[in-house]
């Protein structure tokens, strides 16, 4: 005999599984959000910034490249 508690055994498994399931679940969404979500990676001015900053580029050419970026027309730079 099966003591009465076959099917309902097994019900009561899987719903606990499901609670600890749900449970895990809602904390990694909630540390998800609280993290800020997926890093987007730096836009191309910020790059443009950087690189001014570390003196890859000079003013001249940060300023002709973000023109370009902004879709802005701009004359073209004599080359050396």
């Amino acid at each position: 005999m099966m003591d009465g508690m076959g099917p309902w055994m097994l019900g009561g498994l899987l719903f606990g599984v499901v609670i600890v399931a749900s449970f895990v679940g809602l904390i990694a969404y909630l540390a998800a959000r609280a993290s800020g979500g997926p890093q987007r990676s730096a836009d191309a001015v910020d790059v443009l910034k950087l690189r001014l900053a570390r003196g890859e580029l000079d003013r001249a050419e940060y300023e002709e490249r973000l023109a370009l970026l902004r879709g802005e027309a701009s004359a073209e730079r004599p080359h050396n």
